[in-house]
């Protein structure tokens, strides 16, 4: 994959949008609301801040409004 393909990819995460995060563990699958920081691409790493959290988590970018983060 070249640096003009990846480019071509479409935004899937918008700076300010509200994204779906799933947590996933060895036994567990969760689901929460979160506002991405940063725009992204599939398979960007992008930041999120979760309602009421001070700090951002890494997420990586998994489909339109979707984000992964895996324990």
């Amino acid at each position: 994959v070249n640096a003009a393909s990846i480019d071509q990819q479409p935004i899937l995460v918008k700076r300010g949008e509200s994204v779906q995060v799933e947590i996933v563990g060895s036994e567990f699958t969760l689901h929460y609301q979160a506002i991405a920081t940063e725009a992204g691409r599939m398979g960007d790493t992008i930041r999120v801040k979760f309602a009421g959290a001070n700090g951002l988590l890494a997420s990586t970018v998994a489909g339109h409004g979707k984000v992964r983060i895996i324990d």
